[in-house]
């Protein structure tokens, strides 16, 4: 449901990193098994969204328009999801919300999400329902400066050391990057890919301090382009396999760098520090 209109236009077409609000709906409610769709609005402001998206093919999706508002639940007795789409909502607490099988998700006393037709449990805070660290879970589409924060802060996926200490460089990129649509996420990760035999060949030469400062770069930028995809809400064909990508090439510097150590003397060294790598690799993806 799109009410809300901000300067003339529709806050369901405002931008955040590219991506116009009503897309990121649909983009989200598609990963979580929502096929058809129907977007309630004031005539205008359907137009302009019918506009954008059409009848939702290109996204995979079936989008079809209603006048008015709120209004009546459907009658075909079926289980719906209303969606207040004026809102940016994080997709752990959507999740969520869907999974606890809750009646109605509310941000300041407003409902966001509701369910519409037979069962229903309780009411429920979307800020309840996500890690204080990201919070809120809720914020309005017109709040261009509390969309981008939110946005940024819900991207954080890893808790880990490493996550840690590189998250401060990985959100300042996504923040210079994110409203350059050019800079897509798939083209960051074919950046890092084509830039590792780079590193490996410096290792092996035993060219250990270049060697070591590229790898920490690509480290980097290899949390960028996962931020970049949940920051703009599309994941492409390319960011499912990204992960797999990620471990071939870090598990190729690894070997290089040991190769390395061996080839410059240091054979003795090689093989425990190689093994550490394992472990604890192995210990950080699990």
């Amino acid at each position: 449901v799109f009410e809300e209109v901000e300067g003339g236009a529709p806050v369901a077409l405002a931008r955040h990193f590219c991506t116009p609000l009503v897309v990121r709906w649909l983009f989200l409610l598609k990963s979580l098994g929502f096929s058809d769709f129907v977007v309630r609005a004031p005539k205008d402001v359907a137009q302009a969204v019918e506009g954008l998206v059409g009848d939702g093919r290109e996204l995979g999706v079936s989008v079809s328009y209603e006048g008015g508002g709120l209004g009546a639940p459907p009658s075909d007795g079926g289980e719906h999801l209303l969606v207040r789409a004026d809102y940016l909502v994080s997709p752990e607490a959507v999740r969520r919300f869907l999974e606890g099988g809750y009646s109605a998700a509310l941000h300041g006393g407003r409902v966001i999400l509701q369910r519409l037709g037979p069962g229903g449990g309780a009411e429920v805070e979307l800020d309840s329902l996500v890690d204080p660290r990201r919070r809120p879970a809720c914020v309005e589409g017109r709040d261009a400066r509390g969309a981008r924060s939110a946005l940024v802060r819900w991207a954080q996926e890893g808790i880990h050391v490493t996550s840690r200490i590189n998250a401060p460089l990985e959100n300042l990129l996504v923040r210079a990057l994110g409203d350059r649509c050019w800079a897509t996420p798939n083209r960051v990760t074919i950046l890092v890919n084509a830039l590792a035999p780079l590193a490996m060949w410096l290792f092996l030469t035993g060219h250990f301090v270049c060697a070591s400062a590229l790898a920490y770069a690509l480290g980097v930028l290899d949390g960028v382009d996962g931020k970049l995809a949940r920051v703009r809400g599309i994941l492409s064909k390319l960011g499912h396999i990204e992960h797999s990508l990620d471990m071939l090439y870090e598990q190729a510097l690894y070997a290089s760098f040991v190769l390395g150590l061996a080839l410059s003397g240091a054979a003795p060294l090689a093989l425990p520090l190689g093994i550490a790598f394992l472990v604890v690799d192995g210990f950080v993806r699990h």
